[in-house]
Parts: structure tokens; sequence; C-alpha cells
């Protein structure tokens, strides 16, 4: 008799803390840099498109370091040299200015500019920055700042600079005795201060003329020797040797664009230079940057945004590559051999999060963001399939399933390209263009008796929203233009076949609100609205919601909205964090009659509660990434009481909610009155 093959145990699932399940890995590494000290000490930081990731295993796995980030836009990270004391690094992220970090990245704060906010590209620290306090930064639009205090202030020095766009810059490694500071502006070519940076003349003029630099790096001096190196946007890699008066331009690189360079820990020995272009690839340099060979293998030909190289163990030189779109590349052997680096680093740029009806049994999940395409996982959320074909560059504003998904395989995804369906379990999508062509779709929805009426309705920018009573075939647009502003948020009634109730969240003119619909979409009344610039709203029509018992839900700006019990049509606004968090997702249970607790998340993590939005807790244990976009709870809730959430970047999380499994939290009695 054969024997059974065994059983594999689920793992267990910790309750009332939050793990990381998974998520799509990879994304844009705009930059690296890597903190010095000791091998076992040292660590690695990466700037993404999802604010900052620090490794401490030189760059093979990561975990998110974004508390206190304004922008997850992180465009460059610069460490200081004194950082085994200090803790300090400084990053630019993209129109929010610049912050720093003293404790290693633990925390961020913003850096005071005087009354600007400059847009900040580059970054550099004096190599005697734990004595003369000495950093600069470069900006897309008000030029070079200095500070001589340890960034406590800054202040502009831009006296002879040819422009107030800069893309690079390097602090000499001589910086003590020479003084000298390189800088890259836009369509102006290369600019040296010997003064520390007080006042700038160009250099390079013949050679050089007015292009723009992307990149600079040099040697462990620039004396006795000692090469510059800088990367220009449409003609190679250039080299100087006498401290940026003159250059030459390395053979190989022609006419390429070099976005990074990262000079060997050992370049007093081997002369090894790595260069990454926006044509894709790595190249490599053993000559000192006069020759270049492509190192990089022809399918992993991506655009190279960042590079960083420090000595590894057995005297090999460790290289780490950030991509566009790609994640990080890794090699250990100086360039000879490449693998992915990404493990836990996720830098995309998902915005929602479906569970599909059946989640129980087939644990599937849809989820997309910006111009990247619709994903799928059919495992919970630990592993996902490439972006749909033909979806890969649309932008995905939400998601809905049809209520009989794991008969039907239907469901539909609001796009900037238009309203795509699937009706194979998301292994194909069309977009349904009767009746809505290629407009931006900005929310659908999906009636909860999809098998019987056939219903969808989608909304977009311009107050435009349609309705399908064909199960996507063919649609027609309302009405109702909801005064132009743009249509956010659309929910359908659980008991819509009684009181055809619809619901559309608006945003626009410095407000968001709520509008109803007790007749199919036929007829809308502004509901309830609240003032705020803020371009988000969301909302939960809970299971016990009905056409007489209308107590529903909405979230804008930092506050969470629940009618009176007694009155409706007034409203009362709730903050579930003291903070100015912003509420971006409201979601509840499915059994809501029977188990009244919702859930929000946003900009400083997750918020319960329990008792109808009355009161609220942080419910933020465990949880390392609280930049969170949506949360999604489990269709079979009331049986395995687990809740999702889509972190910045594509993070999936995930929590048992387990009450009895808490301990009773100590009340204040002064906070009565």
């Amino acid at each position: 008799m054969a024997k059974k093959s065994p059983v594999k145990a689920k793992a267990k699932i910790a309750e009332n803390v939050w793990e990381r399940v998974g998520g799509r890995e990879g994304g844009t590494v705009a930059a690296l840099s890597v903190a010095p000290g000791p091998d076992g000490e040292r660590r690695v930081w990466a700037g993404t498109m999802a604010g900052v990731f620090v490794s401490e295993d030189d760059g093979v796995s990561w975990a998110i370091s974004n508390t206190g980030l304004a922008s997850p836009y992180v465009q460059f990270v610069s460490v200081s040299p004194n950082f085994q004391k200090d803790r300090t690094l400084i990053a630019a992220a993209a129109q929010v200015g610049a912050f720093g970090s003293v404790d290693g990245g633990n925390r961020w704060n913003r850096l005071d500019f005087w009354g600007v906010v400059p847009d900040v590209t580059c970054i550099g620290f004096s190599p005697a920055y734990e004595n003369d306090r000495t950093a600069f930064i470069g900006s897309d639009d008000e030029g070079v700042f200095r500070t001589v205090n340890a960034g406590r202030t800054w202040n502009t020095s831009n006296s002879g600079l040819g422009g107030e766009s800069n893309q690079a810059i390097l602090v000499s490694p001589d910086f003590e005795s020479d003084q000298r500071v390189f800088c890259s502006v836009t369509d102006g070519g290369l600019y040296r201060s010997s003064d520390g940076g007080r006042t700038w003349d160009q250099v390079g003029q013949a050679e050089l003329h007015k292009e723009t630099f992307q990149c600079l790096a040099s040697s462990a001096s620039l004396s006795d020797g000692g090469r510059l190196f800088t990367g220009s946007e449409t003609s190679g890699l250039w080299l100087s040797d006498d401290g940026g008066k003159s250059f030459s331009a390395g053979a190989g690189l022609e006419e390429q664009s070099v976005n990074a360079i990262a000079v060997s820990p050992d370049y007093a020995k081997d002369n090894t230079v790595f260069a990454g272009t926006g044509e894709g690839g790595i190249h490599r340099s053993i000559d000192g940057g006069q020759s270049w060979e492509l190192v990089s293998a022809p399918e992993d030909a991506y655009p190279i945004l960042s590079l960083v190289a420090f000595a590894g163990a057995k005297g090999k030189t460790v290289v780490l590559a950030g991509t566009f779109e790609q994640g990080a590349r890794r090699s250990t052997d100086g360039g000879d051999t490449w693998t992915d680096s990404s493990r836990n680093l996720a830098s995309q740029n998902w915005l929602c999060l479906a569970l599909s009806p059946d989640f129980e049994n087939k644990p599937v999940m849809l989820a997309g963001g910006a111009a990247g395409g619709i994903f799928r996982s059919s495992d919970g959320g630990a592993g996902w399939a490439d972006a749909a074909k033909g979806t890969e560059a649309i932008p995905v504003n939400r998601i809905a399933f049809s209520a009989d998904f794991a008969n039907d395989g239907i469901a539909f995804a609001a796009t900037g390209d238009g309203l795509y369906k699937t009706a194979d379990g998301g292994d194909s999508w069309k977009r349904c263009s009767r009746g809505l062509g290629k407009r931006d779709v900005r929310s659908v929805a999906v009636s909860p008796n999809f098998a019987d009426d056939e219903t969808v309705v989608a909304g977009g920018v311009l107050g435009e929203t349609f309705i399908s009573t064909t199960a996507g075939c063919s649609f027609r647009a309302l009405e109702e233009n909801f005064e132009g502003e743009t249509v956010a948020e659309l929910q359908i009634s659980p008991s819509y076949a009684e009181d055809k109730t619809i619901v559309a969240g608006t945003i626009g003119s410095r407000r968001a609100a709520m509008h109803r619909s007790v007749d199919g979409g036929k007829t809308w009344k502004r509901w309830v609205q609240h003032g705020t610039d803020a371009q988000w709203i969301s909302c939960f029509l809970p299971s016990d919601y009905s056409g007489q018992n209308n107590s529903w839900y909405f979230a804008a700006e930092n506050q969470v909205f629940k009618p009176a019990r007694r009155f409706r049509q007034v409203w009362s606004g709730v903050k579930p964090n003291v903070t100015k968090t912003a509420i971006l997702s409201l979601t509840g249970t499915p059994e809501f009659e029977e188990e009244a607790v919702m859930y929000v998340g946003g900009s400083d993590g997750v918020f319960r509660s329990g008792d109808r939005g009355l009161t609220w807790e942080s419910f933020n244990e465990g949880l390392q990434n609280r930049s969170v976009l949506q949360v999604a709870v489990s269709p079979a809730f009331s049986r395995d009481r687990l809740v999702y959430l889509v972190g910045l970047g594509g993070e999936i999380w995930r929590l048992k909610d387990v009450p009895s499994g808490r301990e009773m939290k100590e009340t204040d009695a002064r906070s009565y009155h």
C-alpha cells in the first residue's frame, strides 16, 4: 500500500501582531549609500520610490526606514563619514526638501532652509564632518546650500554658479587641506569651489562645455595621482588628473548616459571603477576609467540609477546597483557575476488591494498602482505574478470583485486608461470600451447581487459616472455630474436589491463630499461634505445598512465621519489619531451587525474601532511600515479573524485580530469629566 504524502500544516499566525506576508519585491532604487564601519557593523541605505530602506547584511535583504518622512520619493541618501559615532544621515525627498536622522535612520526630521523648500537632488558631507560640521546640498531649483553647524542652519552658496539646478555634488576627499567642492549645473557644465563652497568657477570648459553631468566620484585622494570622474547625460564618462582643470573621455561609453559611478575601495591597487548607464547595464574599468567593458548580463540590461562599492569578505569587492523598476543587483566578486538583491525591498507604486470573496478557500489578491499594471497573488500575498499582459504601463486606482468570483472569475479595475475586466480570474484583462472608452476611471463598485442584476458602476474625473447592467459589456452615463468634482469612491448598498442605494465620494473645489442615490443612480443628493484640500476620500457601508437604517461612514483628511444616532443628516467627525494622520482607507467587518469593528489605514499606520467609530485605538504592534495605503478585511473574518494591508512600496502585511488575546489597558481616571 502506497504511503500517503504528509499534509503540510498551516503556519500558526500570531495574534494581534502584524507580520509581513510578502509583496512584489524590487522597483526603482534611485540612490545607494554605505555607512562606514567594519564588516558586521556596516549598513547600506537605499533611496527608493517608497522611501528609505536599510540593509545590515551588505545588501542581501532590506527593511524599511521611513518614520518621519513626508514624501516616499527619495532620490538621494548620504551617510556621515563619522556615522559610527554620530549616526547621521540626510535623505532628499522629491518636492519636500531634505530630512536628517541622528539615530541611524530610526526617525527622520525635516531640515530647515530658511523659508524655502528646495527640491533636493544631491548631498555631500565633508570627510572631516566630525570636526568642521560641514555638508552641502544641491537642488533642482534653488542652487547649493551649505551648513557649517551639522545641519542646524543652511545657507545658499551660489556665487559664481551658472545656474541654480544641480545634479551632483562631490566634496574633495582632501577637503581639510584643499577646501574643494565640485558641483554640476544642468545644461551648464561643471563647477569647482576652492574656498569651501563660498564661491564657484567653471572648470573643464574646453572639453565639457555646458553639458549636464549627473554624477561625480573620485579616488581616495585627488593629490599624488588621484583621479576625478564625472558622468555625462549624453557623452559618457570623463576623468581628470589635475583636480578638474582638464578632462579626457573614457573609451567604451561614448554617447551613453552615465547615471552613477562607484570607485573600488582598493582603487590604489586595482584601478577599478564601475559605471551605471541609462541605456542599461553596468560597466567596469580596470585602468582607472580610461577604457570600459559591459560586465552585467544582457538579460540584466536595466537602466542603472545608483551604484556603491565596498570591501567584502576575502578581499573581494561588493558592488550594489540600483535599477529603474527592477530593484537592486549585487556582485560579490568585483562585478564578474550579478544576482538579484531585492529581498524585502518593495518599491512598487501600488495604491490598492482587493481580496477575493472566496479568499478563505482560494486566497487570491489583486493589486495595482501608478503606471504599473494589475498584479495577482494566489497565495495570500506572499508571491505575485508579473503585471497582467497588456496592463504593464497602466495606472490602477481601484479593484472590485464579483461576489461570485469563485465561479465566474470576474473582477474590474478602474484605471487611467479606462475600466478593465477579467472573466478568467485575472489571467487576462480587456478594456470595457462601449460607453466608457479610455477615460480616467478612479472608482468602481460591483453589485452584491451581480450574478442576477449584472450591475457595475464606475466614476472618474470631471464628475463622470457610468452604470452597466450588462456585466460591463456596455455602459451608459449618469445624468449627475457632481459639479465636475472627481468621483474617487463608489459603494453599492449590501441590500441593493431592495433599497437601490449607491453612494459616491467626490473630491475637488477644496472639499470632499458624499452623495447618495436611492434609485439606482437616476437621481442624487449631496448628503454631507467636509472642507479640505486633501485629494482622498473613503467610504464604508456596513452589512446592516438598509434604506431604513442608513448608518454609514466615510473618511476624509484625518477624520472618520458618522451620522448622529437620531438625526441621520447631522454628521460628526472623530480623529482616530491625535496627530494629523492622513486617513487613506476605511473598512469594516463583513458581518458588522454581529461585530461592529472598523479599521482605518493612513500615514501613521492602522487604527481600530470596536464601537461603531465612537472611539479608536492604535493597532500597530509589529508593523514596521506605518505608511498604509489600504486595509482589507478577510471575507471570512468571523472565522479566520484576518486583516490585511498594502503598505507603501507594495508590502503586504497581515494581522489576526483576537480581542480576547489583548491585555486590558489601564485608563487614567483624570481623563473622565
